[in-house]
């Protein structure tokens, strides 16, 4: 949305089963939290319609933990090449917590995601977090969700000179969005289509990175997705941005991001996974 080799190791509570001659044994009360998780393979990591893997594959892998009154904190992880690599780091760790509340067919989210680039040349200056909510609504086979991330001013959204590297204070970000899913009845299949909007400061970032590269844009996708024998899914998605390709490399142009040595970052591009729900 989203490696290292990325590889989680989940501790699952198992219930036994008892016989009718077990009378006066009760079953353990069930657990107040569940865990959930998936390890996943992408041929290239989209953030936003822009690649993060330098249109190469990605292995990603996610874990939550959430407790029955709604709250929740999980993790996820992926690797990163070429512009992706926000200060020359090969890995981006998500940390995550909120809370949801469904009632009937709504459901309210909310919370803050902190995105984190480790060992990479430029330390944590390209370390930033953000505030997200969502809303969406059920209806038969179809789910309609809109939602907004925003990243208040801080350190890794101010501007910096290419050239003398002085920095034009802290800027804020704001990415609003749509997406809509339609789950196909009786089927494993669902389609899914989401679009959405970048509000920022247009420049290099520090470490020549930048979570709005050409300020504000447009980015969108469209996909499907079938699940095999319960824990295996695969899907398949078209993603696109509004940039112009030659004014994105006018401005990112430097060669050791890798900007057009495998085809537009910014451009369209058919995206396929095989994704491991544990």
């Amino acid at each position: 949305m989203r490696n290292l080799l990325f590889s989680s190791c989940f501790l699952m509570a198992c219930n036994t089963a008892f016989s009718p001659a077990n009378a006066g044994i009760t079953d353990p009360p069930s657990s107040s939290f569940t865990v959930s998780g998936s390890l996943s393979l992408f041929s290239d990591y989209r953030f936003r319609g822009l690649s993060r893997s330098n249109n190469h594959p990605a292995v990603q892998g996610t874990v939550t933990v959430a407790h029955k009154s709604g709250f929740y904190v999980g993790a996820w992880s992926s690797n990163l090449a070429g512009w992706g690599k926000m200060g020359d780091s090969k890995m981006e760790i998500d940390v995550f917590g909120g809370y949801r509340h469904t009632l009937g067919a709504f459901t309210m989210d909310g919370g803050a995601i902190g995105y984190i680039y480790p060992a990479g040349g430029g330390g944590t200056k390209n370390n930033y977090f953000e505030i997200y909510g969502s809303a969406s609504a059920l209806v038969g086979p179809f789910t309609g969700k809109l939602g907004f991330n925003v990243a208040p001013p801080q350190h890794a959204l101010g501007r910096y000179d290419p050239v003398s590297l002085s920095k034009h204070g802290d800027h804020s970000n704001v990415y609003a969005y749509g997406e809509t899913d339609f789950a196909i009845p009786r089927t494993a299949a669902a389609l899914h289509g989401h679009i959405g909007h970048t509000s920022g400061d247009a420049g290099f970032g520090p470490n020549f990175a930048s979570l709005s590269p050409t300020g504000g844009y447009w980015d969108w996708k469209i996909g499907a997705d079938y699940t095999f024998v319960k824990h295996v899914k695969v899907g398949v998605w078209w993603s696109d941005t509004n940039i112009d390709n030659k004014k994105f490399k006018s401005m990112w142009s430097s060669t050791d991001k890798g900007l057009g040595r495998n085809g537009s970052i910014a451009g369209s591009a058919a995206i396929f996974s095989l994704t491991l729900l544990l």
